[in-house]
């Protein structure tokens, strides 16, 4: 992937859009037309290295920012069923793709969630948001939305967590070992994405474009770095995450699929992570029937009310 030149809002947004998209074999589409992808700077020892994010601008002034952050092995489209609602609404909002993913490129050193909250104040400061926002976070950005909650409460109203992996699991003792050979560039990327179609368990429940969204995330994850980037995460511990959330003040909305392969008991998760959550001005959880790990892309209008409310 050539070095990405920093953009800005124009009244050639469109052209630019599409010609990012055109030109970019990892990108499925933008999730708003008339934005331009935007890229900022974040020096390594080795290269510079970007993150990319789209920003819809400002629209009103009395509604919050909302931020939405993907989590591993995913593009920052995953949300483009639900973020484009938030926008019609008035809301500004931002997503980016996580160092390593999407078209951010994949030359960092480290990939934890600690780095990606790193990435979330460098995108806040190039797109000059001041005023607290609200961090959706899905899968291991949730652990991100925690770290970054309690270490900057200033800049956070609420976070909601879907899906989100604040903990370490029971699994992950032989599941992170295991990743080194796992993610090997031979067969790394078909080992990922069939785990990645069982955590949508209800073939109903799949979008039109699911399909055309898979072959996307495939082509991405063929690109040099993806899958290193993609072990790293995996080999990632979450206790920074868990240790976080008792921290956390905000009000907290966690929304979990009942299927979800990635938690032994999905079910019973939100009472397992509810007393970490003691000083949050509020908690909600919620446990939604019969989706998996993706529920804002198996049931959108279900999470688009949930977070609507939430809000309110």
């Amino acid at each position: 992937m050539s070095s990405p030149t920093q953009t800005s809002s124009s009244s050639s947004e469109r052209a630019i859009s599409q010609l990012s998209v055109e030109q970019s074999a990892n990108a499925f589409r933008s999730i708003f037309p008339l934005t331009a992808t935007q890229f900022v700077a974040s020096p390594t020892p080795d290269a510079a290295s970007y993150i990319a994010y789209e920003d819809t601008g400002d629209i009103g002034e009395n509604l919050p920012v909302l931020f939405f952050v993907p989590g591993m092995g995913e593009l920052r489209q995953t949300y483009r069923f639900i973020a484009p609602h938030f926008n019609r609404e008035g809301h500004r909002v931002l997503c980016m793709d996580l160092r390593g993913a999407g078209q951010s490129t994949a030359n960092f050193t480290n990939y934890t969630p600690e780095d990606v909250v790193t990435d979330m104040i460098r995108v806040l400061d190039h797109a000059q948001i001041k005023s607290p926002i609200v961090i959706i976070g899905n899968s291991l950005a949730g652990a991100s939305a925690n770290i970054f909650a309690s270490k900057y409460p200033e800049k956070v109203q609420n976070i909601i967590l879907i899906n989100g992996i604040v903990r370490d699991m029971p699994a992950d003792k032989f599941f992170r070992p295991a990743s080194r050979l796992l993610f090997l560039p031979i067969w790394g990327t078909t080992v990922w994405l069939t785990y990645w179609h069982t955590l949508f368990p209800d073939p109903s429940q799949k979008p039109a474009d699911f399909e055309i969204y898979a072959t996307a995330l495939k082509k991405n994850l063929y690109e040099s770095g993806r899958l290193y980037a993609l072990k790293m995460y995996a080999q990632a511990t979450k206790e920074p995450a868990w240790e976080c959330a008792t921290q956390v003040t905000c009000p907290v909305l966690t929304i979990y699929g009942s299927k979800d392969p990635d938690y032994p008991d999905p079910a019973g998760e939100p009472e397992i992570v509810r007393p970490r959550y003691a000083k949050a001005k509020s908690f909600k959880s919620v446990v939604l029937d019969g989706l998996g790990h993706y529920p804002h892309v198996e049931d959108p209008q279900k999470v688009i009310k949930l977070i609507s409310e939430f809000l309110s």
